[in-house]
């Protein structure tokens, strides 16, 4: 038997901007269909900068935060700006608490492996078991087992293999999901609700009335029980009594407890 699919599932097999490229892609193609959440990552344009670093782009809003420290041409370095990768962080928590069907972070590195950068946004998306779509840097293995805090998936950086992830998990995931109550179901059921609570009212005027008139209770618990019976005559026929799931006993019970003796005690 396959093991079912894991929900989170890490890229690799490329270069950073290759597999950035992918995200982008599968980003645009999934958002007709998708509701999306987190950010995926942008050039800055620059093209004599060392650091490729440049815009973390949120795909709820659109909204573009700028990580890029630019330390000029001649630096070999990369630094970059933490204060934007917490702002953007705190943008995908909240697009992931108004609601999403899959979760998308551009990449776990060194930031997030000392517990900044991404990471809050990282660990709201593991505790909701939403899916969700990474890479994670080689170097920075044990901290991301740590955080992720169960299996995942490696997948190749290939379109069609992360999108057949992706289809997957979300077939899974519509099969065991309750479906939703339609308007119409809300709408029978609160007239069930209705009609319930009036003939229980509707009883206890008419035992009123009865007893004031005259009748006896035993005739007023064959008017209940004698209309009561005819209307779900049929409803029984095709049903039976359920002794196969209550059992004689139970049947006993719910007669005496719900049935004539109940009407007798209550009656004035």
């Amino acid at each position: 038997m396959n093991q079912p699919a894991s929900t989170i599932a890490v890229v690799r097999g490329a270069s950073n901007a290759e597999i950035q490229g992918l995200f982008r892609t599968l980003a645009e193609r999934w958002q007709p269909e998708l509701r999306l959440a987190g950010v995926v990552a942008e050039s800055h344009g620059l093209g004599d900068r060392f650091c490729e670093a440049g815009y973390l782009r949120n795909l709820a809003t659109g909204a573009r935060f700028s990580i890029f420290h630019d330390l000029g041409p001649r630096t070999a370095e990369c630094h970059l700006d933490g204060v934007g990768v917490i702002a953007a962080a705190a943008a995908v928590q909240d697009d992931i608490a108004a609601g999403c069907d899959l979760v998308v972070l551009n990449k776990f590195g060194q930031l997030e492996a000392t517990g900044v950068g991404l990471a809050d946004a990282f660990l709201a998306a593991v505790a909701t078991h939403l899916p969700l779509l990474t890479s994670v840097s080689p170097a920075h293995d044990q901290a991301w087992r740590q955080l992720a805090g169960r299996q995942y998936e490696v997948l190749p950086a290939d379109l069609a293999a992360i999108d057949l992830w992706r289809r997957t998990i979300q077939t899974c995931r519509a099969a065991v999901a309750p479906s939703k109550p339609t308007t119409s179901e809300y709408i029978r059921g609160a007239l069930y609700a209705i009609a319930a609570v009036s003939m229980w009212a509707g009883w206890v005027v008419a035992a009123r009335l009865g007893v004031q008139a005259s009748l006896t209770p035993w005739d007023i618990t064959a008017i209940r029980f004698g209309v009561a019976g005819v209307v779900l005559l049929p409803y029984l026929l095709k049903k039976g009594f359920a002794i196969d799931r209550l059992g004689g006993w139970g049947v006993a019970a719910i007669m005496l407890g719900g049935g004539a003796p109940m009407v007798w005690v209550g009656l004035p």
